[in-house]
């Protein structure tokens, strides 16, 4: 037991980056500067990257068209 990685340390870690990524999916949403956003989704894309974990990252969908309608209304 001691010394074995555990995978609840593993998810931990996905959560952290996962948690991460809806941040700054969602501070891109209501931020009202094009170079912001850019860059918030960029960073958003950078912690799903880190997060490797395929079907949680369809958490983030809603963000991810809220995203998109508000930058199609601008």
């Amino acid at each position: 037991m001691l010394g074995k990685p555990t995978e609840s340390s593993n998810q931990t870690v996905s959560l952290y980056y996962l948690l991460m990524a809806e941040a700054c999916f969602c501070r891109a949403v209501n931020s009202q500067h094009p170079n912001v956003v850019g860059e918030l989704r960029n960073r958003g894309r950078k912690y799903l990257g880190k997060a490797s974990c395929g079907t949680q990252v369809s958490m983030f969908s809603s963000a991810r068209a809220q995203f998109e309608s508000a930058q199609a209304s601008v």
